[in-house]
């Protein structure tokens, strides 16, 4: 079949299929003679992995799937620059070289990947379906649309495949015990609880009062006003406009219509926004005085704990402005509660044989913020549930396992092999914002 298609097809253009098998990506992007000129000096190669090459045209096809991925996901309202500054350009490129590592890995285990298995997925794609089935002339279409030979098209189908056999094949490798199983699953149910007030040094910041006084003196000096425009253009995001009303939305397309492009985001203009902002600059210029007030309120929240009874911390906290939750169940191999983030020092006493919080508050600190924790409760695991989970729990551990060892696998193929990078390709979007 693949040989017909070549005769019937002809040469056409390149499009980003493998997105949804790979990254669950649709066609979009088209490679640019433009774009490509802005990398020559680098050549014209995004990476290269033992020789074999990751190609511009497919980073930047990639690149441009993950933009506009995020753009729909966050319905227009994902800041581009936001993201780029964040790294995405690294990251795709990380991923191709990964995907490159793959294949070679698994062309070294000696997998191939038949023509008849490389037909077999092309007529199972839905892209290329009319009434159900597979129609030469809507793959003819699509392919065309983006510019990808029938055998690019077919290789790269024939790579994805690869890959995913080598990957089962090493996931399927390692197995678990039934002392593993039973240690994994006495690990996580064993489980604890306590009461807890979260000191929130962003909170403590939204409370904070700027008055007009200070706004004025912070006008007088010219070079105030410049920082706050670079402040504004820097979080750009925190000064959107309302969202629109559903009367003022656009309505839904109907069946068989095109959806509508997502919206962009809408932000406030720096005078628009210019009061907010120079109450940020100023919030943030007092950062020592918050870090402080909330280290204060802190220590009097956890006195309050250690001397009052439950009626009266209760109510000194309302007065407070401030609450006492209940903790998620946590187990001991956690790295953070919900609600309270990583405090590893509460999880490491909640578990100790005697532990202070059984009739004590504790203070705890997670960098700028604070947790006074009390009332301890512990949840150990019933012997006999062991059995009843036994099932799920190894199919979990055994998931576990498989992806540590395809890590490892992958770590140490890219520690063996010789990478290199085009560095105008991953200077974070430097080149692409000059030429635009």
């Amino acid at each position: 079949m693949l040989g017909k298609m070549r005769k019937s097809f002809g040469p056409v253009v390149a499009g980003a299929i493998i997105g949804a098998i790979a990254l669950v990506f649709v066609f979009y992007g088209v490679y640019s003679p433009k774009t490509a000129s802005r990398y020559s000096s680098g050549g014209a190669f995004a990476a290269k992995v033992n020789g074999e090459t990751v190609g511009l045209n497919e980073f930047e096809r990639e690149y441009r799937s993950r933009m506009e991925y995020y753009e729909n996901m966050f319905k227009g309202k994902a800041d581009l620059e936001i993201l780029k500054k964040l790294g995405l350009r690294r990251q795709v490129l990380d991923e191709l070289i990964g995907r490159k590592l793959a294949l070679q890995e698994a062309r070294k285990l000696g997998f191939v990947i038949s023509d008849v298995e490389v037909r077999e997925k092309i007529e199972a794609m839905t892209y290329f379906k009319k009434d159900g089935k597979f129609d030469p002339a809507t793959y003819r279409q699509i392919l065309a649309a983006n510019r990808l030979s029938p055998p690019d098209f077919e290789e790269t189908i024939r790579d994805d495949a690869l890959r995913a056999r080598a990957a089962e094949f090493i996931q399927g490798i390692p197995k678990a015990s039934d002392r593993e199983l039973r240690d994994e699953y006495f690990t996580a149910e064993d489980r604890r609880q306590v009461d807890y007030v979260f000191l929130d040094r962003a909170e403590l910041r939204k409370k904070m009062v700027v008055h007009d006084v200070e706004i004025r003196e912070f006008l007088k000096k010219p070079e105030n006003l410049e920082q706050a425009k670079k402040y504004y253009e820097q979080a750009k995001q925190e000064y959107m406009k309302p969202a629109k009303k559903n009367s003022e939305k656009a309505a839904a397309p109907k069946k068989g219509e095109k959806a509508p492009p997502p919206e962009k985001p809408e932000y406030l203009t720096f005078e628009e926004a210019k009061r907010a902002v120079i109450i940020d600059v100023i919030k943030d210029r007092r950062t020592q005085e918050l870090t402080k007030s909330n280290s204060d309120l802190a220590e009097e929240v956890y006195a309050k704990a250690e001397k009052s009874s439950p009626a009266e911390f209760k109510a000194y906290l309302k007065s407070k402005g401030l609450e006492l939750k209940t903790s998620e169940k946590f187990n001991r191999s956690q790295a953070a509660i919900a609600g309270m983030g990583p405090v590893t020092g509460l999880i490491t006493d909640a578990y100790r044989q005697l532990s202070p919080l059984e009739k004590h508050a504790v203070l705890y600190h997670a960098g700028v913020n604070h947790v006074v924790a009390l009332n301890l409760r512990v949840f150990k695991p019933a012997d006999g549930d062991f059995f009843k989970s036994r099932d799920g729990l190894a199919k979990s551990l055994q998931m576990k396992k498989a992806q540590q060892v395809y890590r490892d696998w992958m770590e140490e193929a890219r520690r063996k092999s010789e990478i290199v990078v085009n560095k105008a390709v991953e200077a974070e979007g430097e080149a692409e914002d000059a030429a635009e």
